[in-house]
C-alpha cells in the first residue's frame, strides 16, 4: 500500500485470489471463519502491511474496509503519515494523525497491527488504542537484538490490550546466524513470550 494506485492493483489481486479458489472464503467477520471451518473451507483474512499510500485519507481506510481489510500494520519499518517504523532512528513514535488514524481502525473494527513498528510507535498505538494490539509477526530483542524484535514493554503493552503476539520463523530476525538457525530457535521466542 505504498501508493494509491499500488492500493488498487493490490486489491484487485487479493479479489482475484478469493474469486480463483472455490475453498477459498474471504473472511470479514468471525461468523465466515466459522463457517468456512464448519464447510470444510479456508477462510482468509484481507490485511496489510503499510499504509503509505493512504496518505492522509482516512476515506480510502473506508473503503479498504468495505472491500474486507481487517488488520492493518501502522508502519512498514520506515517513517510515514501516522508514525515511525522499527528501522526510523527517531524512534518518534505515533503522530498526531496517526492518534486519529487509530481511532479511525478502531470505529471501523480493522486491527491495528505493530508488526513493523518502532518501540515508541508500538507502545503508542497500546495508548491510544481501544482496541486489542496485536505484532503479527515479530520476535523477541532479549534474545536475538534485531530491529523487527520487541522489548517485554512493549509486549506487555500489547498484552495489555487484551491483543496477541505472533512470532516470525524467518532465521534472520531470530537468530545471529540465519544458515544454522533450527525450529528450537523458533521456539525460544516463544516459549519467552
Amino acid at each position: 500500500l505504498s501508493s494509491a494506485e499500488g492500493i488498487l492493483m493490490s486489491m484487485a489481486d487479493v479479489q482475484q485470489q478469493f474469486d480463483s479458489f472455490d475453498w477459498l472464503v474471504k473472511a470479514v467477520t468471525v461468523d465466515d471463519i466459522k463457517n468456512a471451518k464448519k464447510n470444510n473451507l479456508k477462510a482468509g483474512i484481507v490485511t496489510a502491511q503499510e499504509t503509505k499510500g493512504l496518505g492522509t485519507n482516512l476515506e480510502l481506510l473506508d473503503s479498504l474496509y468495505d472491500f474486507g481489510l481487517r488488520v492493518l500494520q501502522l508502519t512498514y519499518n520506515t517513517q510515514n503519515f501516522v508514525g515511525a517504523g522499527c528501522a526510523e532512528k527517531s524512534n518518534a513514535g505515533v503522530t498526531n494523525f496517526g492518534i486519529k488514524f487509530i481511532e479511525r481502525l478502531n470505529e471501523l473494527g480493522i486491527v491495528v497491527d505493530t508488526g513493523h513498528c518502532g518501540k515508541q510507535t508500538t507502545l503508542d498505538a497500546c495508548r491510544y488504542s481501544t482496541r486489542p494490539v496485536i505484532a503479527s509477526h515479530t520476535g523477541v530483542e532479549g534474545i536475538f537484538n534485531h530491529m523487527r524484535c520487541k522489548s517485554d514493554e512493549e509486549f506487555k503493552a500489547i498484552a495489555n490490550t487484551g491483543g496477541v503476539i505472533g512470532v516470525f520463523a524467518m532465521p534472520w530476525f531470530i537468530h545471529d546466524d540465519p544458515n544454522n538457525t533450527t525450529m528450537n530457535h523458533v521456539i525460544d521466542h516463544i516459549d519467552y513470550i
